[in-house]
């Protein structure tokens, strides 16, 4: 698993002086699993993905955890503001980039771990399993039912 942390400090456009903390994991953890078999044995297995990202904003020594979202169109006319973080502060387009490309940085940095990489290709591997399978159970069946119709 990868644990990659960056920070940013960025002025908005009225002085405010806004620091930023992004840690993104992205991975398997390692789970000791308890088994009883003639005799309790424990093994240690790739058991549980972690993909998260936490984010945190401070302003005037105040922090606040959340998501960057961006404000529907029509908001952004009526607020004056492009985009939102934890619903609660305001941010301007270009602030909103600033901030977005540092979240994005560390979570691309994240995503670069080899067993990350593998679960990504397993999970695409079984998608495009289910998908056939999928396919063929339609073709059965309406070969089966003359394409739907009973008679």
């Amino acid at each position: 698993m990868k644990t990659i942390t960056k920070t940013a400090t960025i002025t908005t456009e009225k002085g405010t002086v806004v620091n930023m903390k992004v840690t993104a994991s992205r991975g398997f953890e390692m789970v000791n699993e308890e088994l009883f078999n003639d005799g309790w044995n424990s093994t240690v297995k790739k058991g549980q993905v972690t993909e998260k990202t936490e984010i945190i904003l401070t302003i005037n020594k105040v922090d606040y955890k959340g998501q960057l979202d961006i404000l529907p169109a029509k908001l952004q006319l009526d607020k004056g503001c492009y985009a939102t973080f934890a619903g609660k502060i305001g941010l301007s387009k270009t602030k909103y980039d600033e901030l977005n490309s540092i979240v994005i940085a560390a979570e691309k940095e994240a995503e670069s771990d080899q067993s990350w990489i593998d679960y990504m290709e397993r999970k695409a591997k079984a998608e495009k399993e289910e998908a056939e399978y999928y396919r063929n159970y339609r073709k059965v069946e309406n070969a089966m039912t003359l394409n739907g119709h009973t008679y």
